[in-house]
């Protein structure tokens, strides 16, 4: 593999550990950069490869039909509550903290945000595999800013809608130094 024919971003495949990260340059010793959760690995061109968009699909899809089927099983999972199985998290203020329903929308907002930021440190932290965040429909500002903190996250591997757009399940892929 040329290294110089890679673009910063792109998914690889460090050969000898099987971890999968994305490409931030070379070092000055010429060897690949690759990030893997907050952890940046060096590795060889020779150990590398480009893990193509189709495997990558193939092998989210497949985490998103286990995932789905688990709680085909368990419906109890995604029972509306602040927690459930630390799995899950319904940011409607109703839900979070039904005293604020009537506050100013702002402050709502600020809470529900709070929320998110705290139960994605507390999975990160727990190296969670997925999560899913239940942000709603409405106005689509609390959609956005989720999604925007998501799209750059160094522990995010990718997101999947889902409840038709009322909602994110959540990939993570961490390394393992």
């Amino acid at each position: 593999m040329n290294l110089g024919d890679l673009w910063i971003g792109d998914l690889l495949r460090i050969k000898s550990s099987g971890k999968i990260g994305k490409f931030e340059g070379t070092n000055e010793e010429g060897k690949a950069r690759v990030k893997i959760g907050e952890a940046i690995l060096i590795a060889t061109a020779s150990d590398l490869e480009i893990v193509s968009e189709k495997e990558l699909a193939s092998n989210l899809n497949k985490h998103r039909d286990a995932f789905e089927e688990r709680t085909k099983r368990d419906k109890s999972i995604f029972a509306p509550n602040y927690y459930s199985e630390e799995r899950s998290i319904d940011l409607h203020i109703e839900t979070l903290n039904p005293s604020l329903h009537s506050n100013r929308p702002e402050r709502i907002f600020d809470f529900q945000m709070k929320a998110f930021e705290s139960f994605l440190r507390k999975s990160i932290k727990a190296k969670k595999q997925s999560i899913r965040v239940i942000h709603g429909k409405g106005t689509g500002v609390l959609k956005a800013e989720i999604e925007s903190i998501l799209k750059y996250h160094p522990s995010v591997l990718n997101t999947f809608p889902i409840h038709d757009g009322g909602g994110l399940e959540i990939l993570f892929n961490y390394a393992n130094p």
